[in-house]
């Protein structure tokens, strides 16, 4: 491996081009073929509850445990975003309470604002999963395009706007508009 990197820097130079040492690194083998949190969220039993005609669900406790559990692992595996990504993709597959839908969506709303990259699955994975009502997507939008414009991080505005849209919901924009 130490030889094959001399040979590649060898045949960039040609091409005036260097190896980036920062990302270049010899792993030993045998390496494991899923990461430890990917094996570590798709064996995660949910504790789910019965209704009384016997359809299961999802409480407060246990979405707040798994969203919790997920967000300790990306913080243990350097901020790596894929990690709620994924988390969220598995919850939305999952039946809540009406108490662990509010819940969800206040966290979802919550950790959008910190996490924008987030966003894109919103539509798909919550708000269409969950068959949210405008008026509970309203006040995500209305954050994600004041928070948008006051980063400038213009890609949340425009999903705001575009929840707005595809939702069929007006937006109260206030003095917002001022700050574009």
């Amino acid at each position: 491996a130490q030889q094959f990197l001399i040979d590649l820097s060898k045949l960039l130079k040609e091409f005036e081009l260097t190896l980036n040492h920062k990302k270049t690194r010899v792993s030993k083998l045998p390496i494991a073929l899923s990461k430890h949190w990917v094996r570590k969220l798709s064996h995660y039993q949910f504790q789910r509850m019965k209704n009384d005609d016997n359809s299961e669900f999802l409480n407060n406790r246990e979405v707040e445990a798994f969203l919790d559990s997920s967000i300790e692992l990306m913080a243990d595996e350097n901020d790596n975003s894929a990690i709620l990504n994924w988390a969220i993709k598995k919850i939305s597959k999952e039946r809540m309470s009406p108490n662990a839908l509010k819940l969800f969506l206040d966290k979802i709303h919550h950790l959008v604002l910190i996490y924008p990259y987030l966003v894109r699955l919103l539509q798909e994975h919550v708000f269409d999963a969950f068959k949210v009502k405008p008026n509970h997507i309203q006040p995500i939008s209305e954050n994600l395009i004041s928070e948008g414009l006051k980063s400038q991080q213009y890609e949340m505005v425009s999903y705001g706007i575009f929840f707005a849209i595809h939702n069929k919901f007006r937006l109260k924009l206030g003095g917002y508009l001022d700050e574009i």
